[in-house]
């Protein structure tokens, strides 16, 4: 009964914490605002930007787009593979092998529009205002896991304890408002206002073999009491014909979180929902863009942004988060005026566990003609890290493992797309 007990309380803190999107573990979910130009070359994007997506991260950028209206359109597909062992150790303490038990998948798709128009001031630089909408649609995480019980001495050996499995859908949306102005000689200045919303659901079904059988299920829905606020700020100024310089400010409103779980296990049934103030950081970047050579042919991006992540509170008990630098790097360069070939670098540090930091290779190119861009992007990384079992066997009846999870995360993107400029480029 005690076992049956924990198993239910067990089933409503993990439908809560599985219901935070998985990919929240570590920074290297997809960046708000990035298109298939920025991924291909690392994710950048406070500097250089082609359009209203990508400059929405740094709002000062739009003074460097094209006079009149532009349109663009992007699609992002990641998927993250997780797959989790255990060592299995000989009769001199030695180990044989690494016992794989589970493979998870995590992922969404995500879906921008962007339109942004612009007019020349007397300097020359263009006053730009761009609506940008970014949702992110389909969330998922899936995991499923045969708990056995390896350990068992005498009679059935390696037998089923019990099944997990947790579905987790959701939408997040981002609709923001930019605008950039000339403030002085090459010197502009620009101001983004976004509302992030959505919701995610979160369904677990425990299903335990011995000594009864039983079958939890929980659902967990993470509805926000409110919209949560980000403002971005930024300077760009055009240094040189071959370099260009910005910073940015990102300022993150807080978020209430209303946490519905019900939890039914054979006769029995809860209900009860909660309210988590979670507070997010601030983060300061800071990018340069270089063109060497009298071709102007090739493009270098480097950027450096830095994020207060001891600031903010996620609403988890005993968390203790770390600030991050993150670097982004990424060179494009014309094999042709209209066909260009691009490759970036990302470095990803986790703001709770510094052995958590990811590493992104990306590569992509495109195609202009006339008035019409089209860009495709890939993008890989890959973590080895370690984490306690997300469901302990002596919850089932089994008995407990001391060590930790070897964890290995395989992400892949792909991004596409396109745009036209109205009236022309210049």
């Amino acid at each position: 009964m005690r076992q049956i007990g924990l198993l239910i309380l067990f089933c409503s803190l993990t439908g809560a914490v599985l219901a935070v999107p998985a990919q929240g573990r570590y920074t290297g979910d997809p960046i708000v605002g990035v298109t298939a130009r920025s991924l291909a070359m690392g994710e950048v994007g406070l500097i250089g930007a082609t359009g209203p997506i990508e400059g929405s991260r740094n709002p000062a950028q739009l003074a460097y787009l094209p006079k009149g209206l532009h349109v663009e359109a992007v699609a992002m597909f990641p998927e993250t593979i997780e797959s989790r062992s255990f060592p299995i150790y000989d009769g001199f303490a030695g180990v044989l092998a690494q016992n794989q038990y589970t493979s998870n998948s995590m992922g969404d798709a995500q879906f921008a529009l962007g339109a942004s128009f612009s007019m020349k001031s007397e300097n020359g630089m263009p006053w730009t205002v761009a609506f940008v909408t970014k949702p992110v649609l389909d969330y998922y995480y899936t995991y499923f896991e045969e708990v056995r019980d390896r350990y068992s001495t005498g009679g059935l050996q390696d037998r089923i304890l019990g099944r997990v499995s947790d579905k987790t859908e959701g939408v997040r949306r981002w609709t923001g408002l930019s605008a950039a102005v000339p403030v002085w000689n090459k010197l502009s200045a620009g101001l983004s206002v976004g509302i992030n919303s959505g919701s995610i659901k979160t369904k677990s079904i425990f299903n335990r073999y011995l000594p009864s059988d039983s079958n939890a299920v929980t659902q967990v829905t993470n509805d926000p009491d409110n919209a949560q606020l980000e403002t971005r700020a930024g300077l760009t100024m055009q240094v040189n014909n071959r370099l260009r310089a910005g910073v940015n400010l990102t300022l993150r409103g807080g978020w209430n979180d209303k946490i519905t779980t019900d939890t039914t296990l054979s006769n029995y049934s809860s209900s009860h929902t909660t309210v988590i103030n979670r507070t997010y950081p601030t983060s300061v970047g800071g990018a340069i863009e270089y063109i060497p050579g009298q071709a102007l042919r090739s493009r270098i991006v480097l950027e450096l942004e830095w994020t207060n992540w001891k600031s903010a509170d996620l609403g988890y008990a005993g968390q203790h988060l770390l600030n991050t630098m993150e670097v982004r790097a990424g060179v494009e360069h014309r094999v042709l005026p209209e066909v260009p070939v691009r490759f970036g670098f990302r470095y990803a540090p986790s703001p709770f566990d510094q052995e958590m930091a990811v590493s992104y290779l990306s590569g992509g190119t495109g195609y202009e003609s006339g008035n019409w861009n089209l860009d495709l992007a890939i993008q890989f990384g890959h973590l080895n890290t370690t984490g306690p079992d997300p469901v302990p066997d002596n919850l089932f009846g089994g008995l407990p493992r001391n060590d930790l999870d070897q964890i290995q995360d395989r992400m892949f993107r792909f991004t596409a797309g396109v745009s036209y400029t109205f009236g022309g480029k210049e």
